[in-house]
Formats: structure tokens, C-alpha cells, sequence
């Protein structure tokens, strides 16, 4: 089927090309018409089934892009980024822009770079584990005044949209008080000597041990480790000595960097012998759909991923239109949520919630 033109359009209306345009395109001449005129022209351009050229309209430079690019990295967990890019595309499409998504695999950072250039794009938002891997391409961002942003990374030179990490982990170490628990543990992921820490783990870390000192005084801190391998399935040993542990030094409740580490934890203590509650309490963090169908159900502190991905795309979003250029006051940690089942229940009901 041929492609339904503007001239088309035009000759069927009785009107000029130009006016076609401005009416199709939105354009602030088209209010100057009558409002029957450009009802006709866009009737007559639904009935002949015309569909406007996205790409093209998006990236006219006359009236600036309104492409936005993706940029994600191995963050560990599809739906980790799935929802994040779930609230990106709500908040853009809300906003007439479109998206274009990226992987930065860790030796395609020019390859990278030159998709975005390639598109247009008006800006980028990161989602990536750590600012590190991507400062060659924001610097080069930079130099061409193209704004970006990161979600679930607040650095301190750039806008970014978390959680509120800390207040997660201090709302479970006192529920974890209240349950009567005395020895806290923090499994967390083993981090290689050359790689930095990234700022997730070490949010969490740090607040773990300002809980203790809130809610345990005078408890030293216990970390225990898990590679990422074993996340995977393929090495189990390094889990298996930490639950070798676990029994050894009487934990009895143990906090988890991330809801995937849990799960693992879970797995393996059964297969262990350990009980959960009974043997200790365990809470994760993200709150992932296998949290509320797992058995038994896993307590995990709950993180708005779709809430992330609408407001930074918001923020950058007002930021390409000039309507906001302070960065600074524009790191915004969105609250969490400790969502209780069964493996640390309610200590005063003691069930699933």
C-alpha cells in the first residue's frame, strides 16, 4: 500500500501543503485557522489513513529533539530495568517524546556515544551500576550541552533519581529489633579488589551498621558475602560456608543487599537444613515479584522502580525545555517501603502480611 503524502491530504482538503503540516504537526500557526479547517484536515487525514512520521518530527532540528536515549549496563536483574524503563516511557510518551535504548556492554562506549549522536537525542538517562563506566561519554555529553541524568545513582556532579536506601535498611534493623531479634548479619555481594564499590552496596553497608548502633548497641558487625556466580547457580560453596557460619555464630536475622542474594540464601538453607523464620529472619531488598510467590515468602524492602523512571525522565525532560538548570537540588531519594511476609513477620500478628 502506498503511503498516504501530505499532497494528498492537501488536494483533498482544498487547502495548501504548509497548512497540512502545521495542523498534522501541531505546530502554533495551525491555532490561527479555524477550528472547522483543522477539524477537516485531520478527519480527512484519519480517513485516508495517514500516520505522521514520527522519527522525522522528533529529530527536526527547526524545532529541537525530542528523542531521549537509554542507557543501561548489567544491573543484575531484568526487572530491575524493565520497570525503571516502564516509568521512562510513561513520563516520555506523556511528554511527546520518544526513547531509544542502549546497552553500554563495557568495551562499546563509542559505539554507544555514536547512536546517541546519531538519533539526536535531546538527552540521556543512565542507568548503570556505578558513574565510572560511563564519565568518557558524559564528559563528551558535556562538551556538546546535552543533558543527562542517571536513575537508581544520585552522583554528586550530575541529577539523578534512588531510593532512600538508608531509611530502608533502619526501618528493617528496628523491625528486626522488634521481632526480638539480638544478632543482625549482612549478606552482601563480593566486590572485586580493583572495582570500586558501587553506591547501592555501600548505602546499604553503612546504614547496616548505623542500625546496629541504633537498635543493637554494642553488636559488632557481621558481612557475609556471596559471589556472583553463585547467584547464578553456577558456584554454590561460597554460600555454603556462610551458612556454616550462621549456625557457628548464632545469627539469628540477616539483612540482604538485594532481593537476588536472598533468594539464593533461601535456596540454600533449605537445602541446608535451616529453617526460615525459625532458624533466622531474612529480608531482601527491591521487593521483585518472586518476593510474594516464593516459599515462604520473602520480607524485602520495597523500592518504586516505575516512580524512579518517570522522575528523572521529568526532571531532564524540563531540563532540555529550560524550564530547570539546578542540578544540584535535583538528587531526589524517593522513600521505600519494608513490606513483611513470611520469612520476618509482623512480630505482633507472626504471619504472612
Amino acid at each position: 500500500m502506498t503511503a498516504v503524502r501530505l499532497k494528498d491530504i492537501a488536494l483533498a482538503a482544498g487547502v495548501d501543503i504548509g497548512t497540512v503540516s502545521h495542523v498534522l504537526n501541531r505546530r502554533p500557526k495551525s491555532f490561527l485557522l479555524r477550528a472547522e479547517t483543522r477539524e477537516r484536515i485531520e478527519r480527512i487525514a484519519s480517513e485516508l489513513g495517514y500516520y505522521r512520521n514520527e522519527l522525522a518530527a522528533s529529530i527536526s532540528s527547526s524545532h529541537g529533539s525530542k528523542v531521549l536515549a537509554f542507557v543501561t549496563g548489567e544491573m543484575g536483574s531484568i526487572e530491575y530495568t524493565g520497570r525503571i524503563q516502564n516509568g521512562v516511557f510513561t513520563a516520555a510518551s506523556g511528554l511527546d517524546y520518544a526513547v531509544t535504548l542502549h546497552h553500554l556492554a563495557g568495551d562499546n562506549e563509542e559505539q554507544v556515544l555514536g547512536k546517541i549522536l546519531g538519533w539526536r537525542a535531546a538527552g540521556v538517562i543512565f542507568h548503570m551500576a556505578g558513574i565510572e563506566s560511563v564519565q568518557a561519554i558524559c564528559q563528551k555529553l558535556s562538551a556538546r550541552r546535552i543533558p543527562y541524568g542517571f536513575v537508581n545513582l544520585c552522583p554528586r556532579d550530575a541529577f539523578g533519581v534512588t531510593t532512600d536506601d538508608r531509611q530502608g535498611i533502619l526501618m528493617a534493623m528496628e523491625h528486626l529489633r522488634r521481632s526480638g531479634c539480638r544478632k543482625p548479619a549482612f549478606l552482601s555481594h563480593q566486590q572485586d579488589q580493583s572495582t570500586p564499590v558501587t553506591e547501592f552496596i555501600s548505602s546499604r553497608e553503612n546504614a547496616y551498621e548505623e542500625g546496629l548502633q541504633l537498635y543493637f548497641p554494642g553488636q559488632s558487625a557481621e558481612f557475609l558475602y556471596v559471589d556472583g556466580s553463585s547467584l547464578v547457580g553456577k558456584k554454590r560453596s561460597c554460600l555454603a560456608k556462610q551458612l556454616s557460619y550462621i549456625k557457628a555464630a548464632g545469627i539469628d536475622s540477616i539483612l540482604c543487599v538485594s532481593d537476588l542474594a536472598a533468594f539464593k540464601l533461601l535456596q540454600q538453607a533449605r537445602n541446608a537444613g535451616l529453617r526460615v523464620p525459625q532458624d533466622f529472619h531474612l529480608i531482601g531488598f527491591g521487593d521483585l515479584a518472586l518476593a510474594s510467590i516464593c516459599e515462604p515468602s520473602l520480607t524485602s524492602i520495597a523500592q518504586d522502580f516505575e516512580d524512579m523512571g518517570e522522575k528523572i525522565t521529568s526532571m531532564l525532560i524540563a531540563q532540555i525545555e529550560k524550564k530547570s538548570d539546578d542540578k544540584q537540588e535535583h538528587n531526589i531519594r524517593i522513600p521505600v517501603k519494608l513490606v513483611l511476609r513470611e520469612t520476618s513477620p509482623d512480630p505482633r500478628k507472626g504471619a504472612h502480611l
